[in-house]
């Protein structure tokens, strides 16, 4: 499944990424999402290109059917990447109990006063007969986090 959106913060694009070259950004951030138990994993900057990678816990917020494959929380390990040059990122999302990958290719662009972070998003579910229908679930579930997301990182911007 497919999944493309955008959203808006209050900073420059090059503010933004360093803000998304940070470790601490990431703690910040998924602490104001309700996640728990961050840990970091590894992290490497080496002035052009930045790579973040952290595990951490969540609520699942999906059906009941979808809870029965996923569970009631999720561990979840996310890679991010940024090359400072292009303003292009990766993302990659590793669910321990989801069968399947959840990818983003992401960019900014300044935007007025502020920028634009463009997600471009490929969830993939390998369960027979079910696999669909959790790709719907997931997506729907990233699309419901978009305001929480965009607040977030504006909170972290603007305390900075």
């Amino acid at each position: 499944m497919k999944l493309n959106y955008s959203l808006s913060f209050n900073k420059d694009k090059n503010t933004v990424l360093e803000a998304f070259c940070n470790p601490a950004f990431f703690e910040q951030h998924q602490a104001l999402m309700g996640s728990q138990d961050f840990e970091l994993l590894s992290h490497d900057d080496d002035g052009t290109r930045c790579t973040t990678k952290f595990r951490y816990e969540a609520d699942s917020d999906v059906p009941a059917f979808a809870k029965k494959i996923l569970g009631e929380t999720a561990t979840v390990v996310h890679t991010e990447t940024w090359d400072r040059s292009s303003g292009k990122g990766e993302i990659d999302i590793d669910v321990a109990t989801m069968p399947g990958s959840m990818r983003c290719s992401a960019s900014l662009h300044d935007e007025g006063d502020g920028c634009r972070k463009d997600f471009d998003w490929e969830i993939k579910v390998k369960v027979p007969l079910l696999g669909g229908k959790i790709e719907k679930v997931v997506g729907e579930d990233i699309q419901g986090k978009k305001g929480p997301d965009r607040d977030a990182v504006n909170k972290i911007l603007d305390a900075a």
